[in-house]
């Protein structure tokens, strides 16, 4: 801990504090309370009012101290939280597209055209390789260039042109054809591709007849990913293992090739950057099915004077404000810590305002001050402080508990949002799969042939079989001639296939297709291609060699279910929640909860519009629990579902993050009483009233009958069978015993206290009381006795008056007597006249 401004602060926070607008705000506001009862306190010492601020000015401090690191730390949390969040997925989503990119290169290296060219080179052999490398390029846009070598390291097809191939670019090419690994990947300047860095992706064709090279689109994948999650502030960029950066989402405030500090183990710090100070956050990559990328880092930088400048209430909003009152108060997100701040809060509240009570009370008896005039109106004023700094107390618990939970909603909304944008990225490869095996040589002339026999239907399925093993988000890959009719699977397991129809309504639409762009995908449905389960089948129409017609089509059945599960659990932010896909009837297309299987119907009140790409949030009821829920709607990826693209399936993500049971939300605070005061007429009377609530009704005391209110513990327990008596409470050394006057719907809780009365005759008891009110001074005349017919039974009431309550209602508020109320005890507790000896035991209890 550490001194700030006089505040008792984390250490870590103690730099970042002035740039928490919020914070400071209430700091200075509750350190401009302090001084007030610094002052309330010196006036009633120097007057001799009974009521000692001194206990209740220390407990306020310290609630201020803890109230301002938790907002100071929860402001931190949610801000390092979200950067965290940002720089993680700038990372790993550019390695899941890499990842990607290393399954193309050693597949393309194995393309049947390519290894013929680099056998017989002709002139003609080189520019129809051109043109199936421009065919490749149209479908997988994710490439800028692609290039071969020969087996010489000489330039033999590049799709671009460009500069000629230097030594250093030669050399690069002789290590790979030299390399017995599947693929390179290389982030560097290349003389032949320009002055930038490229990221490219190489391997060795045959057993070293030459080397292809796809060139990534780095630059332009980069922009994609910082443009989907760039905020109102901040730099997000890529680092390598030495802190330099690689790309950058605002090159002229961070340029590409600076260097910026290493994290190590921290989740974040404060470093200075070109004159100013940032708060840094820098993550590894995850990984994706055991691939880690090129070694890079997802960070972020957000400038201090505009880190903390979080508008909770915006996130908040448009939250039905019922649902969302219910979940600001019992919500399971808060910690132990945060939970007791309201319970002290309102424990000192209660305690003061006792003590302001007491005091007022004290003043109408024999211990006035001397001047109980003046103490009467400083005991006012001291009510008046406490119940701003309650005030205060409460609008930052408030914003505290705001910040926490629009922590949650943000974290729903945002990773719903990565969740449709990892699935468009998924099936934006399924497509160019499909379109791209369809234009395999040995598949278009094994189609136009006619149909093939034993050992070319073992070929083709060999052929098929080698693309479903690199590419393994598949179950089964089919081909199928102009009838329908199954010619090849790469799974052996479906080879009683081969000779089928296949009768799916896809299989007519992929056969009417006419051009190589164009595909078709199947509604998420049931198949018999797997297993009977739901899932997506990709087709394309193969045409002849010469493109003259359709000879049959390629189906690729997406293995949806573990897919799509994993982004699903990959995506959820925090434990105990959940995540599914569903499309736009609310049907589910994969969740990470079992309870919601494909084909389950989400209710309607959990579904929201809005335009893609708009991330929503909203909070709702499911399953008897009310959760916080995040939405977002596929807008596709480059020109998978684009403009010109005519698939369209607005998938919706949903991430469910539970926050409390369902319930109704609490009852509203009893609201206090506005019992006006008196002045004395000439010739007449006021007497002194002091209020208090029992259960839901308020009553009134003459404040002569009062001897004090105390905490109800410590409290020897001593239950009647009726629940009248509840116990004994020692004051001044003497057993005095305590009653509950409530109805059968009112309860004693804890939380109560204990109003003190004294019976002309019988001394000292008390009675348990929910709230201390108002006193004031009532013009006798306006006191009403109650009539005679309701002074039988329970009748402790002797008089009214007019009052009335916080919202300027009327009503009467009924006085009490202190006898009346003892003698209706004697009768309803007969040990009340007669309360049974304190026992060892009991007074060791007390003790």
């Amino acid at each position: 801990m550490a001194r700030y401004k006089n505040v008792e602060i984390d250490g870590e926070l103690v730099e970042l504090l002035p740039y928490m607008r919020t914070v400071e705000d209430y700091r200075e506001s509750l350190q401009s309370l302090q001084a007030v009862w610094d002052n309330l306190n010196l006036l009633g010492q120097l007057s001799g009012t009974a009521a000692d601020m001194t206990e209740t000015r220390a407990a306020f401090a310290g609630l201020s101290d803890s109230l301002l690191n938790h907002l100071g730390r929860e402001i931190l949390a949610k801000t390092a939280a979200e950067l965290r969040a940002k720089a993680q997925v700038t990372i790993d989503m550019l390695v899941r597209n890499l990842f990607e990119r290393t399954a193309d290169i050693g597949f393309l290296a194995t393309d049947e055209d390519v290894r013929a060219c680099l056998a017989a080179p002709s002139e003609a052999a080189v520019g129809a390789l051109r043109q199936r490398f421009g065919a490749y390029r149209a479908k997988y846009s994710v490439y800028a260039d692609i290039l071969l070598f020969d087996s010489a390291d000489q330039l033999l097809v590049r799709l671009e042109s460009g500069a000629a191939p230097s030594e250093t670019d030669r050399r690069f090419v002789e290590r790979v054809r030299a390399s017995d690994a599947p693929y390179t990947e290389a982030y560097r300047r290349f003389d032949c591709l320009g002055a930038a860095p490229a990221l490219v992706y190489a391997a060795r064709v045959g057993s070293g007849q030459g080397v292809l090279c796809l060139v990534f689109r780095f630059d332009d994948e980069m922009r994609r990913i910082f443009s989907a999650l760039a905020g109102e502030r901040g730099v997000l960029l890529l680092l390598d293992a030495d802190g330099q950066v690689q790309a950058s989402a605002d090159p002229f405030h961070v340029a590409p090739g600076a260097r910026l500090p290493q994290l190590g183990a921290a989740a974040w710090r404060v470093i200075e950057f070109g004159g100013n100070d940032y708060l840094f956050c820098a993550c590894q990559a995850q990984g994706f099915q055991g691939y880690q990328g090129p070694g890079w880092r997802g960070a972020a930088l957000l400038p201090l004077r505009h880190a903390f400048h979080t508008d909770a209430a915006r996130l908040l909003a448009d939250i039905d404000p019922a649902l969302l009152a219910v979940v600001m108060e019992h919500t399971s997100l808060y910690s132990e810590a945060l939970r007791a701040i309201p319970l002290q809060a309102e424990r000192i509240q209660r305690d003061l305002n006792r003590s302001v009570w007491n005091g007022t009370v004290l003043q109408s008896g024999s211990q006035r001050s001397s001047n109980p005039a003046f103490s009467k109106v400083l005991l006012a004023e001291i009510s008046k402080t406490g119940e701003r700094t309650r005030e205060m107390f409460a609008r930052s618990i408030a914003d505290l508990r705001a910040t926490i939970v629009s922590t949650v909603l943000h974290d729903c909304r945002f990773y719903a949002a990565q969740a449709v944008d990892i699935m468009d990225r998924n099936l934006y490869e399924r497509a160019n799969d499909c379109r791209w095996w369809a234009l395999s040589t040995a598949f278009r002339q094994a189609l136009a042939d006619g149909r093939p026999d034993a050992a070319r239907r073992a070929e083709l399925s060999r052929i098929l079989a080698y693309i479903n093993r690199l590419y393994s988000v598949y179950t089964n890959l089919l081909l199928f001639d102009a009838s329908g009719r199954v010619v090849a699977v790469s799974q052996d397991s479906a080879a009683e296939l081969v000779g089928q129809r296949l009768e799916a309504p896809w299989v007519a639409r992929t056969l009417a297709l006419r051009h190589p762009q164009e595909y078709v995908v199947s509604d998420f449905e049931a198949s018999p291609l797997y297993g009977g389960a739901p899932t997506y089948v990709y087709a394309a129409a193969v045409q002849a060699p010469d493109a003259s017609a359709v000879v049959g089509g390629i189906a690729i059945v997406f293995d949806s279910a573990p897919q799509f599960s994993g982004i699903l659990h990959d995506i959820l932010p925090r434990a105990g929640g959940f995540a599914l896909f569903a499309d736009e009837q609310g049907r589910v297309i994969a969740s990470s909860d079992g309870r919601y299987a494909p084909g389950h119907c989400l209710p309607p009140a959990l579904l929201r519009t809005g335009a893609p790409p708009a991330a929503l949030v909203h909070v709702a009821e499911l399953d008897g629990t009310l959760y916080a829920i995040g939405q977002a709607e596929s807008c596709g990826y480059r020109e998978y579902k684009g403009p010109d693209d005519v698939y369209r399936n607005p998938v919706r993500a949903f991430v469910f993050q539970p926050l409390c049971a369902a319930r109704a939300a609490s009852a509203a605070p009893q609201p206090a009483l506005a019992l006006r005061g008196d002045r004395a007429r000439a010739g007449g009377d006021t007497r002194e009233i002091a209020t208090l609530r029992i259960g839901a009704n308020w009553y009134g005391l003459a404040s002569a009958d009062v001897v004090e209110a105390v905490e109800r513990q410590p409290m020897v327990s001593i239950k009647s069978e009726a629940g009248v008596m509840q116990g004994y409470r020692m004051i001044d050394k003497t057993p005095v015993p305590v009653f509950f006057l409530g109805t059968a719907h009112d309860e004693a809780s804890a939380a109560q206290q204990i109003v003190i009365l004294r019976h002309p005759e019988q001394g000292r008891f008390g009675i348990l009381v929910d709230e201390l009110g108002a006193i004031a001074d009532v013009d006798v005349a306006r006191l009403k006795p109650l009539p005679a017919e309701i002074s039988w039974g329970r009748n402790v009431m002797t008089e009214s008056v007019l009052m009335l309550n916080q919202s300027a209602q009327p009503g009467l508020l009924q006085v009490m007597s202190a006898a009346r109320i003892f003698t209706w005890l004697t009768m309803a507790c007969p040990e009340a006249a007669t309360p049974p000896a304190l026992t060892a035991a009991m007074l060791a209890e007390y003790a």
